[in-house]
């Protein structure tokens, strides 16, 4: 056999056996390609698989929002239901609230001259033969055997106090209170012309301070007040008599003197600041001290028309962070209405 057909043979030979190891190395490769894929489809089963969950919680959802929007016109009818029957009782309560007041008034009003042989007060005394000289909230006038005098809520026997629906447990107090806290929007409260905004209801007290009581200068005095662990806030409407010289700065100079007095104060600073409420001049006072390791806050109001004194008094400290954004929003929501 010839050189030249001896190479031709040998060549073949090794082109047949690179082919034949190509051929292999294909094949392992088309094997890892296939266990790849096969990996990546079982990820893809399980994906569809979630996806197709999901698309099953979506196809619920748009299912109740069908039924809740098919129920939408039966929801808002029963909701027109709800309000005009919520009108009805309000229209329904602030009348039982006006009458029940009135009948108060009334009763007041003619209890003027009745006659008791004997009224036994709280505080031991006894009064004789005693006429009802004038029959208000917070007390009664009495001509007596022993002169002529006042007697306040807190002395009169509970027969007369209940009679004449006296005090913070009286019917008409407890009504309006009511009144106030159920339908007054935001918590929009009035006090004898003053109107504001306040989280809490802000109910009578019949503990006017003691340096009110028995003033020759003072018609009449309103207090009400509400005191929670972190904010107390207090309420006063004072009616003078008239040709008494009402000044704004006299009247919280009082105050600001009985609280820099209280027992560990110090460092008190003051700030006053000229405002104008419902076109009448008015101060704000600001009030900051140390005590007992804190510092104590007050932040009041001043108001005078007429004859007419309003003070709206807060103190807290500066433990919660919450109480000046919202004495803050109470105080500047203060306003007067219109003068009778």
């Amino acid at each position: 056999m010839s050189t030249f057909w001896k190479l031709s043979i040998l060549l073949t030979v090794i082109g047949s056996a690179y082919s034949g190891v190509q051929y292999y190395r294909n094949v392992d490769k088309a094997g890892t390609d296939v266990a790849l894929l096969q990996g990546q489809l079982a990820q893809s089963q399980v994906f569809m698989q979630q996806r197709k969950a999901e698309w099953g919680k979506i196809e619920e959802l748009q299912a109740k929002a069908k039924l809740a929007f098919a129920k939408k016109p039966a929801l808002l009818q029963q909701k027109d239901e709800l309000e005009k029957k919520f009108r009805l009782f309000e229209g329904d309560f602030k009348y039982l609230v006006k009458s029940t007041r009135e009948a108060v008034d009334k009763a007041r009003a003619t209890a003027v001259d009745q006659v008791y042989p004997e009224i036994k007060l709280t505080d031991g005394r006894v009064l004789k033969d005693a006429k009802i000289r004038k029959a208000e909230e917070r007390q009664i006038s009495f001509i007596h055997s022993g002169g002529i005098g006042t007697i306040p809520y807190e002395q009169l026997p509970e027969s007369l106090r209940t009679k004449f629906d006296m005090g913070t447990n009286g019917l008409a107090f407890a009504l309006a209170t009511t009144e106030r806290n159920i339908f007054s929007p935001g918590g929009q409260q009035e006090f004898e012309g003053l109107s504001l905004r306040c989280p809490y209801v802000l109910a009578s007290n019949s503990n006017i301070p003691a340096s009110l009581k028995g003033s020759q200068v003072i018609k009449s005095v309103q207090f009400y007040g509400h005191k929670t662990a972190d904010i107390e806030i207090n309420l006063m409407s004072i009616h003078y008599v008239d040709g008494f010289a009402l000044n704004l700065q006299d009247s919280y100079t009082g105050s600001m003197k009985a609280i820099s007095s209280l027992e560990g104060v110090t460092n008190p600073v003051q700030k006053v600041e000229d405002l104008n409420i419902s076109g009448i001049p008015a101060k704000r006072v600001s009030f900051t001290a140390n005590r007992f390791g804190d510092v104590l806050c007050m932040e009041s109001i001043y108001i005078i028309r007429g004859q007419h004194l309003w003070t709206v008094l807060t103190t807290f400290t500066d433990k919660n962070k919450e109480s000046r954004p919202t004495v803050n929003s109470m105080l500047s929501s203060i306003s007067l209405q219109a003068s009778p």
